[in-house]
């Protein structure tokens, strides 16, 4: 169970067959946080898999850009769906805790960006034929997946 600020159940999870947490009630988890305003407790650490679930999903960002560049809407959109599961506190400051998560992503994306390129045996300055002609049909045609072309 999860608890308002003001100590009222607000939420209640259970472990599903895959023992992943889900919700039983359709309401926003609650974020924790401790005295220093940084997130705590497991919903923290599903809001954490929830932001490395967006950046691999490849529906908002894909392999090819830079999370600098990446359009301020397509982030809102992102913040936007953080926040239709999540419930931040109204004692927490919305600006900084967005940076703080807009920085989590970006780390997320560039390991994630870096990871998958190394799995795919990818180096940055390959051009699609020289990836083509390296690799298998099969992860080209993953590659080209994630790559958004």
């Amino acid at each position: 169970m999860g608890y308002n600020p003001n100590g009222s159940i607000y939420y209640e999870v259970v472990r599903d067959h895959e023992r992943n947490w889900v919700l039983l009630t359709g309401k926003k988890i609650v974020l924790q946080y401790n005295a220093s305003t940084q997130l705590v407790g497991r919903a923290y650490n599903r809001f954490r898999c929830n932001i490395g679930n967006l950046v691999r999903s490849g529906s908002y960002v894909h392999i090819r850009d830079e999370w600098l560049r990446i359009d301020k809407q397509i982030k809102r959109a992102m913040w936007e769906a953080l926040m239709e599961e999540f419930y931040l506190p109204t004692f927490v400051d919305l600006q900084k805790a967005k940076h703080e998560v807009f920085q989590d992503i970006g780390r997320k994306h560039r390991s994630w960006k870096y990871s998958f390129k190394a799995q795919l045996g990818i180096r940055d300055g390959d051009t699609l034929e020289t990836i083509r002609a390296r690799v298998t049909a099969k992860v080209f045609e993953k590659y080209l997946m994630w790559s958004k072309i």
